[in-house]
C-alpha cells in the first residue's frame, strides 16, 4: 500500500504557532465566570452546545456553528485547551481532545509462550496505553499498562490466536484501537530421531508438540557436501523419509512445527548420516612374504567421515584405519587368506557392505641356486629348500627371464641353450599362485670361430666381413697389419662388418678376425689383400701443332708406396714410371683421347683419368699496328698455314670500364672502332678452323706506363709457398694487372701473373731466401719493379726407426730433406712419460738412442730447423725388444694336459708384454700367447713326449729367446658305453680295451639317490648288466683301468631307466585358446626324477610340451575346434613311457569391439565384430537382480522393455553349436532419460520479477533435471524450480530436460510470462499545467511521465486535494484517497478526491469538465481557489462498487505537483460587492505535500 508522509515545512511551522497560541492562554482567570457547557469533544475539535450560537465566539479560535452549538476545529489529540467563550455572557473554562486511536499494530517478536507488541506513537498527546488481549482459551482478559509505545505479553499458549487491543489515555479520555489478531509460535516436534537410512535415504520419527493439535511440519535438510538447504513439502505426519541422498554424507536436519498465521516453532536439528557404499577397486599390492597391502578407491561421499574396517582369516582378525590402503603384517609365508573392506562412518557406526578378495603372501625364496654347465647346450640347475618348505611348494625355473620351466623338485637340468651365450637363470617358489622373490645366477656356454672372411677394398679402406661362427658370440675384434705389425683394432658387437679407413693406397695388408663371448676367444685365420692405388691427379697439357706434352700431379697419399702409371691412346699403350710423358709426331688441329691409370700393389689399377686434348694450328705472325686514332687501331698480320680454308680469326680485348669485346673477321685485316680514347688495350688474336680448334694468342698492346705497387707484405704459408700483398698504384685505372718475377729459389726464375692484390706463389724451394720482383702491368707497360727477399719454411722429414733387435736401443735414420735447413732437433718419449732431446747439425743422417727400458714402445719426431721456422715431422713409433723369461716349472701333469710356470722376464713395464708357448711333437707345432707365468697345455696324446719352449713377447710383437723345456703325458683312460634297452630296471654296460696294457677293470655303478655299487673284472671282459634297478633312475658309471700302482678312473658316465606311464587323464579347464588337463602321477618313482610330454594333434601338425606336474594349460589353441591330447611320463635323459590319450574341445573365440550402437528411453541397441565360424551368441542384460537371456545369429542386438535411466551391465558370448560358450564380454550401459511431465510454470505478481516452474516426476530413475532460460542452465534435484533476476511483464521460453545415467531426456519447453507490481511512480515534472479557467485546468501528460518497466502502465488518474490533504501516509486513509469522490469532497467530507481515471494513450486531461467514469465525476472547481495534484498510475485496475478496489489494484502515486493553483475568479461575479462578518480568528494555511511510495 502506498504511504503518505506531510513533509512541507510550512505546516509544521503553522502547526507550532497554532500550539503556541492555544497552551499560552492562561489556566484561569479571576474575571471570568467558569462555563458549564456540555461538549462533544473529538480527536482534532470539540463541539460546544451553546444553545443559541448565533453570537457566539470563542477567543483565538476558528469555529464553525450550528444553530445550537459551535465547534471549535483544528486541535491536536488528547491536548488540554482553555477556552474563553463570548456567547450570550462570557465564561471561561478548560477543555480536553481525545487522544488519537492507536494504529498499525505490529508484533515485534513471539515465541511460544510470549509476544512483543509496538505501534507508531499517535498524534498529539497520550498518557498511557491500556494493552487488552483476550482469546478463547485464557479464563480472562488480559490488561496491561504501558507509558510506552510497545509492551511484552508473556504467559500465553503455544500456537493460539488472540485479539488484541490497545486503549490511548489522555485524563480521564480513552481511544481503543481496533482488534489485531496475533498469535504465538507453535511448539517443536518432540523426540526427533533417525529410525533408519539407507545409502540414498533417512528415515525420520517425532512426536507432537506439547499442548498442541492440528499442526504440520516442515523438514529442511543441508549436505555437507553440497552446502544448498532443501526442504520437504509441509506433511501433517509424524514421520519422513528424506530420498535421493548422496551416500555416505552426512546431513545437519531441521524440523519445525507449522502453526497458526503460518508461524514456525523453534528448531529442532539433528546430524544423520547415509550409508556408505562399498569401497571400490579393491586390490592387493606391495605383496611381501610377511605382509600385503590392500588400496581402495573410497565409495562416493564425504571422505573425512570414512573409516575402514578390514577383516582378514584365517585366523578371523579386524583391522581399522582412516586412509585408503592397508599393510597387513605378521602373516606366514606362502600361505591363502581371504580379505574384506567395508567403509564406516564412526560417528554413527554406520557401515557399508563388505568387498572380498584374496590376499596370498609369497612364498620364501629358495638358497644355494648353482649353475653347472653340462656340454655346450645344457645347463644343471640345483638350489636348496626354504626354511619353511611346504609340500605345497613349487618352482619356476626362467631361462633369461623368457623359457618358464616347472619344478616339483631342487634340480632341474636345461637343454637347447645357444654355445658361447651367457645365460641368466632364475628360480621362483609358487604357492597359491603367488611366486616367491627371484633368485638368479648366470653362466656362459662355449664359443666357435668365424670364417668365409672377406677383405674388400678401395683407395683409402677395406671392408672385412665375416661368416659369424654357431652360438652368440658378444663381441669380434677386428685387426688390420702391415708388414705383420697391428696398424688397427676395431670392435664389433652386432655386426659382422668392419670398413679400415685412412688406408694408404695401393698397400697390402692382412686381417684377423677375433670371436669373442665372455671369457671366450677366438682368433680367425689370417687374410690378405691391398688397397687400390689412387688415381693420378690433375692434368697439365702443353700443346703444339705437332705434339702433346702431358703431366700430372702424383696420386694421392702414394709418396711412399711403389707404383707406376699405365697411359693409352689412339692403340698406343706407355708405362711410366714418371708423372709425365710427350707425344710426338701428331698431327695439326686433331683431337686426341688420353687415358692414365696408376698401377699399385698385386697389380691393382687405380680408376681412370681422361684427358681429350687438341692440337694447336698455327698462330698468326707479324701482327702490326698499322694505325690508330682516338676511337680506332687497325691492325694487320700474316697466317703462313698452307691450309687456310675456313679459318677466321676472333680478337678479343677489353675496355676500359669492364666491358669485353670480340669481334671475328675472314681475312688479315681488322679495324677496331667505337674504343675509348687516352686508354690503352690487350688485343689477342686467335687463330680458329672449322672445327674450333685455336692457336696461341697473339697479343698487341697499345698501353702507358703504370706507377709501381705500394706496401708490400709477405706471409709464408708453408714449406714451398709464400703468400704476397701489396696496395694498389696511383691512378689505379680498370684492366690493372701485375707481373711477379721469383728467382733464386726455382730450378729456373719465374714471371707470374695476377689480377689481384695478392697472389701466392707455390712450387719455391724449401728452407731458402727467395727474391720477388712485383711489377704493375696497364695497358702492356711494366711499371718499375720492388724488390722483397723472403725465406721458405724448411720441409719436414719422416725419420725411420730400427730396434736391430737390441731390448735397450733404437737406431734413426732419415734422409736429406728437399732445400736448405740450419740444423735438426731430434725428440723421443715413451708412453711412461719419459722424453729427451737431441740437436744435431745438418749434415747429420742417423742417431742412436742408447739405455732404453725393455719393451718399451718409444715415439720419435725429427724437427727442421731454418732461420725462425721449426716444421715437426709426423710421430713414428718403435718398440725396444723385451727380455727373455726365467726358469720353466712343470706344476701338474695328466694324460692330455701339463700345467707350466716359469720365472717371469724383469725389468719391464706390467702390461706390456705377454709370452708366447711353443710345443713339437714330431713335425707338428702350436703356439700360445699368454698374459700369465702359467700354461695348462691341453689336447695332448697320453704317454706322449713333448718339447716345450716360452719365450717374451713385447709390444709390436717383439719376441726375446726362448728357454726349453720336456714333458711326458700320463697314459689314457677307457670309457664304457650305456643301454637301459627299453627297460625300467636294468643297464648293460660295454666298452672298448684301451691303448695299453692294464691288470683289471673296477665297474662303478651309483644313483642321485645315493645308491651304490662295484664289481671288479678280469681285462678279458668287455661288458656286464646291472638288474633289478630303479625306474626313472640316473645312474652313473665309471671305469676304472688298473694297471701295476696306477688308477685311471674313466669320467662318469650317465645312463638312466625308462619311466614308469601316467594315470588317467582329466579336463579341469577349458577356454577358447587353452585347456587345462590333469592326471594321475606314475607309480613308484623318486619325487623330481621324471616330468610328463604332453603332446596335442590337429590335422597333421603336432606339438609337445613338458611339465613336472600332473596339471598343464595347454595355450595358444585354435578356438572351437577339436583336439587329440596324450599324455606320457619322461624320465631323466628324455626316455619316454607308453602314452594315454584323450580329446577335447576348445571354447569359441569372445567377441571383439562390442560397443554400444545406439539407446532410447526403453531400448538398447549394441554391436560387435563377427567372430569367424560361429554360429549365434548368447546376450545377458543385468539390472539389479533381474537376469534376461537373448540369442542371436547376427553380429548386433536390440534389447527391448527397459526403463529410462536405468544402467544396464549387458554381457555377449559367442556360442558353438554344440553350445560352447566363449568369454563373455561387458559393456555397461544406461537408457536414456524419459521426459518429464505436467510441467506448469507461473509468474507471481507483486514479487521480485520471477517464473516459478514445476512438474511431475519422470518414468524411471533420474539423476536431477536441467532447467535453462536463455542462456543460462542450471541443474535441479527437486520438481520445481524458480528463475530470478528477469523482468516484469515478460514472455520467456524455459526448456527442461531430465538428466539421468545415459544421455538426457527429449526437452520439454514451455512459455512463461512473468508477473507485474506495482508501477514506477510517475514523473510528476513531466506534467505541463497548460490551461486555468475559474473552474477547470487542463494538464499535458509528456511521454516520459510513465515507466513500463514494472509493468504495462493500463490507466492512469489524477487526485486532486484543496485545503489540508487528508491522506496521511501513517494511516491507512491513503487507500481512502482513490475512494474519496467528488460528491464527498463537494460535501466537505473529504479535502482530496480522485477526479479522473482514463485509459493510458490521451496526452491531455482536463480536471473540472464534468466527465464522469464509474463512480467517479470530474466535477467542476471553485473558482479563485487554490488546488494541487498527483498523478496515479496502474499495472491493474479492479472495479468493486462502482469504485476503485485498492486491495486488488497495483498503483503508485507521484509526488504532489511542485506549486498550488489558483484558479481565477468567476467573471459573472467580476465587480459585484461583497459582504463579509467582521469576526477576529487566526487563519492558519497548510499547504502540503503528499509522497506516495510503495
Amino acid at each position: 500500500m502506498g504511504q503518505h508522509y506531510l513533509l512541507q515545512a510550512s505546516v509544521f511551522r503553522a502547526t507550532v504557532l497554532l500550539f503556541a497560541v492555544l497552551v499560552s492562554i492562561p489556566q484561569g482567570h479571576s474575571d471570568c465566570a467558569m462555563c458549564q457547557y456540555k461538549i462533544n469533544p473529538t480527536t482534532s475539535d470539540i463541539t460546544i452546545f451553546v444553545g443559541n450560537s448565533s453570537s457566539c465566539s470563542v477567543q483565538n479560535t476558528s469555529i464553525t456553528s450550528t444553530p445550537n452549538s459551535i465547534t471549535v476545529t483544528g486541535l491536536q489529540p488528547g491536548n488540554t485547551y482553555f477556552f474563553k467563550i463570548n456567547c450570550s455572557d462570557v465564561c471561561c473554562t478548560n477543555f480536553s481532545t481525545s487522544p488519537a486511536q492507536v494504529e498499525n499494530i505490529t508484533v515485534l517478536n513471539s515465541s511460544n509462550s510470549s509476544l512483543t507488541v509496538g505501534w507508531p506513537v499517535p498524534l498529539g498527546h497520550v498518557d498511557s496505553y491500556i494493552v487488552n488481549v483476550s482469546g478463547a482459551e485464557l479464563n480472562t482478559t488480559l490488561n496491561f499498562t504501558t507509558f510506552t509505545n510497545t509492551s511484552v505479553i508473556s504467559s500465553l499458549m503455544a500456537g493460539r490466536v488472540y485479539n488484541l487491543t490497545v486503549t490511548t489515555i489522555s485524563g480521564v479520555l480513552k481511544n481503543t484501537s481496533n482488534i489485531v489478531l496475533v498469535a504465538t509460535k507453535p511448539n517443536p516436534p518432540e523426540a526427533v530421531r533417525v529410525s533408519g537410512q539407507t545409502n540414498v535415504s533417512i528415515s525420520l520419527l517425532w512426536l507432537k508438540p506439547l499442548s498442541m493439535d492440528a499442526v504440520c511440519y516442515e523438514v529442511s535438510y543441508r549436505s555437507n557436501q553440497s552446502g544448498v538447504n532443501l526442504t520437504l513439502n509441509h506433511t501433517n505426519s509424524l514421520n519422513a523419509t528424506l530420498t535421493n541422498l548422496l551416500p555416505g554424507s552426512q546431513y545437519d536436519i531441521t524440523v519445525v512445527s507449522i502453526g497458526v498465521k503460518e508461524l514456525r516453532s523453534s528448531s529442532v536439528n539433528l546430524t544423520a548420516y547415509t550409508a556408505p557404499n562399498a569401497v571400490q577397486n579393491l586390490s592387493v599390492s606391495a605383496v611381501g612374504t610377511n605382509s600385503v597391502n590392500l588400496n581402495w578407491l573410497p565409495p562416493i561421499g564425504t571422505l573425512s567421515l570414512f573409516s575402514y574396517t578390514i577383516n582378514i582369516s584365517p585366523p578371523d582378525q579386524t583391522l581399522n584405519t582412516t586412509s585408503n590402503n592397508y599393510q597387513i603384517t605378521q602373516l606366514q609365508p606362502g600361505t591363502q587368506y581371504n580379505c574384506s573392506v567395508r567403509a564406516l562412518i564412526i560417528t554413527a557406526y554406520i557401515f557399508g557392505p563388505s568387498q572380498l578378495t584374496q590376499c596370498n603372501t609369497k612364498p620364501l625364496p629358495v638358497t644355494n641356486l648353482t649353475a653347472s654347465p653340462v656340454g655346450t647346450t645344457q645347463m644343471s640347475l640345483a638350489w636348496s629348500r626354504q626354511s619353511d618348505y611346504k609340500s605345497s611348494y613349487q618352482y619356476n625355473v626362467s631361462v633369461n627371464g623368457e623359457q618358464l620351466i616347472p619344478s616339483i623338485n631342487e634340480t632341474t637340468n636345461v637343454i637347447n641353450l645357444i654355445p658361447g651365450n651367457n645365460y641368466t637363470f632364475t628360480v621362483q617358489t609358487v604357492a597359491n599362485g603367488m611366486s616367491s622373490e627371484s633368485v638368479a645366477i648366470s653362466a656362459f656356454t662355449g664359443l666357435g670361430k668365424a670364417s668365409n672372411i672377406s677383405a674388400v677394398s678401395t683407395t683409402q679402406s677395406m671392408r672385412v666381413e665375416w661368416r659369424p661362427p654357431d652360438g652368440n658370440v658378444s663381441l669380434y675384434n677386428v685387426k688390420i697389419l702391415l708388414n705383420g705389425t697391428v696398424l688397427k683394432m676395431e670392435n664389433r658387437t652386432n655386426e659382422t662388418t668392419v670398413v679400415f679407413s685412412d688406408l694408404l693406397p695401393g698397400t697390402q695388408y692382412n686381417v684377423i678376425v677375433t670371436s669373442i663371448s665372455g671369457p671366450m676367444k677366438q682368433d680367425s685365420d689370417s687374410v690378405s689383400n691391398a688397397t687400390l692405388p689412387t688415381p693420378p691427379g690433375e692434368f697439365v697439357t702443353m700443346q703444339s701443332t705437332n705434339s702433346l706434352n702431358i703431366s700430372w700431379a702424383r696420386p694421392l697419399n702414394m709418396s711412399s708406396v711403389s707404383h707406376y702409371f699405365q697411359l693409352s691412346y689412339s692403340n698406343s699403350t706407355l708405362n711410366c714410371s714418371q708423372n709425365y710423358s710427350s707425344l710426338t709426331g701428331l698431327d695439326a688441329g686433331v683431337q686426341y683421347n688420353i687415358t692414365v691409370r696408376t698401377v699399385g700393389a698385386m697389380g691393382y689399377f687405380s680408376s681412370p683419368q681422361y684427358l681429350t686434348a687438341y692440337t694447336n694450328p698455327t698462330a698468326v705472325t707479324d701482327v702490326r699496328l698499322n694505325e690508330y686514332t682516338e676511337t680506332s687501331i687497325s691492325l694487320s698480320w700474316r697466317q703462313l698455314d698452307v691450309q687456310q680454308s675456313g679459318y677466321s680469326y676472333l680478337l678479343s680485348f677489353t675496355h676500359p670500364n669492364g666491358t669485353a669485346d670480340q669481334k671475328t673477321v675472314n681475312n688479315t685485316r681488322a679495324q677496331l672502332l667505337s674504343l675509348q680514347s687516352a686508354s690503352q688495350y690487350n688485343i689477342s688474336i686467335i687463330t680458329q678452323t672449322a672445327g674450333g680448334t685455336k692457336s696461341y694468342l697473339q697479343f698487341i698492346t697499345a698501353r702507358t706506363k703504370p706507377f709501381p705497387v705500394s706496401s708490400v707484405t709477405y706471409n709464408v704459408v708453408n714449406v714451398s709457398a709464400v703468400k704476397l700483398s701489396w696496395s694498389r698504384p696511383q691512378e689505379y685505372p680498370n684492366g690493372f694487372s701485375y707481373q711477379v718475377l721469383v728467382s733464386n729459389c726455382t730450378e729456373n726464375s719465374r714471371n707470374l701473373s695476377t689480377f689481384s692484390e695478392n697472389i701466392i706463389v707455390s712450387d719455391l724451394l724449401p728452407g731458402t731466401l727467395c727474391q720477388f720482383s712485383l711489377y704493375s702491368l696497364a695497358y702492356g707497360i711494366l711499371g718499375e719493379p720492388v724488390n722483397i727477399s723472403v725465406f721458405t719454411k724448411p720441409s719436414t722429414v719422416v725419420p725411420q726407426l730400427d730396434n736391430q733387435g737390441s731390448n735397450q736401443s733404437l737406431l734413426v735414420t732419415w734422409d736429406h730433406p728437399v732445400g736448405g735447413l740450419d740444423r735438426y732437433i731430434l725428440n723421443i718419449s715413451s708412453e711412461e712419460g719419459w722424453s729427451s732431446s737431441k740437436v744435431l747439425n745438418s749434415t747429420e743422417r742417423n742417431y742412436t738412442f742408447s739405455q732404453l727400458k725393455a719393451a718399451t714402445i718409444f715415439t720419435v719426431t725429427l724437427t727442421t730447423v731454418k732461420a725462425a721456422f721449426w716444421e715437426t715431422s709426423h710421430s713414428v713409433n718403435m718398440a725396444t725388444y723385451p727380455n727373455r723369461p726365467g726358469k720353466i716349472t712343470i706344476l701338474l701333469t695328466s694324460n692330455h694336459s701339463v700345467w707350466f710356470q716359469w720365472d717371469e722376464a724383469e725389468n719391464m713395464s706390467d702390461g706390456s708384454f705377454n709370452y708366447t708357448l711353443t710345443c713339437w711333437l714330431s713335425f707338428k707345432t702350436s703356439q700360445y700367447l699368454t698374459a700369465n707365468n702359467t700354461f695348462l697345455l691341453d689336447g695332448l696324446q697320453p704317454g706322449t713326449s713333448y718339447n716345450v719352449s716360452v719365450a717374451t713377447v713385447g709390444p709390436m710383437g717383439f719376441q726375446s729367446e726362448s728357454i726349453r723345456v720336456q714333458v711326458t703325458t700320463k697314459p689314457s683312460t677307457v670309457v664304457p658305453q650305456l643301454d637301459n634297452q627299453g627297460s625300467n630296471q636294468s643297464l648293460l654296460v660295454t666298452w672298448d680295451h684301451p691303448v695299453g696294457g692294464l691288470d683289471r677293470y673296477i665297474l662303478n655303478i651309483s644313483s642321485e639317490e645315493g645308491w651304490s655299487s662295484s664289481k671288479v673284472l678280469n681285462s678279458t671282459e668287455r661288458n656286464y648288466t646291472f638288474s633289478q634297478l630303479k625306474a626313472a633312475t640316473i645312474f652313473t658309471v665309471t671305469l676304472t683301468t688298473v694297471k701295476a700302482a696306477f688308477w685311471e678312473t674313466s669320467h662318469s658316465v650317465n645312463m638312466a631307466t625308462y619311466p614308469n606311464r601316467p594315470g588317467k587323464i582329466t579336463i579341469l579347464l577349458t577356454s577358447n585358446h587353452s585347456v587345462w588337463f590333469q592326471w594321475d602321477e606314475a607309480e613308484n618313482m623318486s619325487d623330481g626324477s621324471f616330468n610328463y610330454t604332453l603332446t596335442c594333434w590337429l590335422s597333421f601338425k603336432t606339438s609337445q610340451y613338458l611339465t613336472a606336474n600332473n596339471t598343464f594349460l595347454l595355450d595358444g589353441l585354435q578356438p572351437g575346434t577339436s583336439y587329440n591330447v596324450s599324455v606320457a611320463t619322461v624320465g631323466p635323459m628324455g626316455f619316454q613311457s607308453e602314452s594315454i590319450r584323450v580329446q577335447v574341445t576348445t571354447k569359441p573365440d569372445p567377441v571383439q569391439n562390442l560397443q554400444l550402437g545406439s539407446t532410447s528411453t526403453n531400448n538398447i541397441f549394441v554391436i560387435w565384430a563377427k567372430v569367424e565360424g560361429v554360429p549365434k551368441y548368447v546376450i545377458r542384460v543385468y539390472s539389479e537382480k533381474v537376469e534376461n537371456n537373448l540369442t542371436s545369429t547376427n553380429n548386433s542386438m536390440t534389447i527391448y522393455n527397459l526403463m529410462p535411466s536405468t544402467p544396464y551391465n549387458i554381457s555377449v558370448q559367442s556360442s558353438t553349436s554344440d553350445n560352447t560358450e566363449g568369454e563373455a564380454v561387458w559393456l555397461q550401459a544406461c537408457t536414456d532419460a524419459a521426459p518429464v511431465k505436467n510441467v506448469t510454470c507461473t509468474g507471481p505478481n507483486l514479487t521480485l520479477p520471477m517464473l516459478t516452474l514445476s512438474w511431475s516426476p519422470p518414468l524411471g530413475g533420474n539423476l536431477g533435471f536441467e532447467v535453462k532460460l536463455n542462456s543460462n542452465s542450471e541443474k535441479t534435484f527437486s520438481l520445481n524450480h524458480t528463475f530470478t533476476g528477469l523482468k516484469f511483464n515478460t514472455l520467456y521460453n524455459v526448456m527442461l530436460w531430465t538428466l539421468g545415467c545415459g544421455k538426457k531426456s527429449e526437452m520439454e519447453s514451455i512459455a512463461c510470462m512473468t508477473g507485474i507490481t506495482r508501477p514506477v511512480v510517475p514523473q510528476i515534472t513531466s506534467v505541463i499545467v497548460s490551461e486555468l479557467q475559474y473552474n477547470k485546468f487542463t494538464l499535458i501528460l509528456q511521454s516520459d511521465v510513465f515507466n513500463d518497466s514494472n509493468g504495462p502502465v493500463l490507466y492512469y488518474g489524477v487526485l486532486v486535494y484543496s485545503g489540508t490533504i487528508d491522506c496521511s501516509e501513517n494511516s491507512k486513509k491513503f487507500d481512502q484517497c482513490l475512494l474519496n469522490t467528488y460528491s464527498a469532497w463537494k460535501a466537505n467530507q473529504c479535502s482530496t478526491f480522485l477526479a479522473v481515471v482514463k485509459k493510458t494513450g490521451s496526452t491531455s486531461v482536463q480536471i473540472g469538465d464534468g466527465t464522469e467514469w464509474n463512480g467517479y465525476k470530474n466535477g467542476e472547481l471553485n473558482a479563485k481557489a487554490s488546488y494541487n495534484f498527483a498523478v496515479i498510475a496502474f499495472t491493474r485496475l479492479e472495479i468493486n462498487n462502482s469504485l476503485v478496489d485498492v486491495s486488488n489494484s497495483y498503483y503508485s502515486i507521484s509526488e504532489v505537483y511542485q506549486s498550488p493553483i489558483t484558479l481565477p475568479e468567476n467573471p459573472v461575479v467580476i465587480g459585484g460587492a461583497a459582504a463579509g462578518v467582521s469576526v477576529a480568528a487566526l487563519v492558519v494555511i497548510i499547504i502540503g505535500v503528499v509522497v506516495c511510495r510503495q
